[in-house]
């Protein structure tokens, strides 16, 4: 029994100069829900958090369906008309993902970060609902910008009314010289 100790101790301090590891890995948030037109650039922030200068690579992978089942996402943005721009190199921090796709439809994807020679990782999921761009809010888009810029709504109403006005001036001219024309 006094046998127990010795060998207890010895072992104890034998295992304190193992060397271990630990990792401590995270990203926010767990979703990233996109919604765009068409041919139309939408993007999100996202942080990744990590040791200090532990240096974390990342890449996108889509699926047809949803699912947590990550080997599902084996697509490639290239074979599904997607564009994503992100840092695929980087560090702990608040990064930026953008997302264009050349399609409309909903994509399912899933973005995800490994630390360097480990087999830790971590990712978010994404969701990307692309529609068709619609005419009639591209119209209000482009008087909401003019209104941004500090043009004010006198400004814009004034213009519009001396166009029209100049329009019409330009017509009944166009039919004052017709109807001069046919009569003589």
């Amino acid at each position: 029994m006094n046998v127990c100790y010795p060998v207890f101790a010895i072992l104890i301090f034998l295992f304190s100069f193992l060397p271990c590891s630990a990792a401590s890995i995270g990203i926010s948030p767990e979703k990233l829900h996109f919604s765009a037109e068409r041919d139309s650039m939408s993007c999100q922030n996202f942080s990744l958090f990590g040791n200090e200068g532990e240096t974390l690579y990342g890449k996108v992978g889509w699926s047809k369906t949803l699912s947590n089942n990550l080997g599902k996402y084996n697509l490639t943005s290239e074979s599904l008309g997607i564009s994503a721009s992100f840092p695929e190199t980087t560090v702990s921090g608040r990064h930026q993902i953008c997302i264009v796709s050349k399609q409309s439809g909903t994509y399912y994807g899933a973005l995800l970060y490994r630390l360097e020679n480990s087999s830790y990782g971590i990712g978010t999921w994404i969701l990307l609902d692309v529609s068709d761009p619609n005419p009639i809010k591209k119209v209000l888009s482009l008087t909401g910008s003019a209104v941004k810029r500090g043009l004010s709504a006198d400004k814009i109403w004034i213009s519009s009314v001396f166009l029209l006005t100049l329009l019409l001036v330009l017509l009944v001219i166009k039919a004052w010289r017709r109807k001069k024309d046919n009569l003589a």
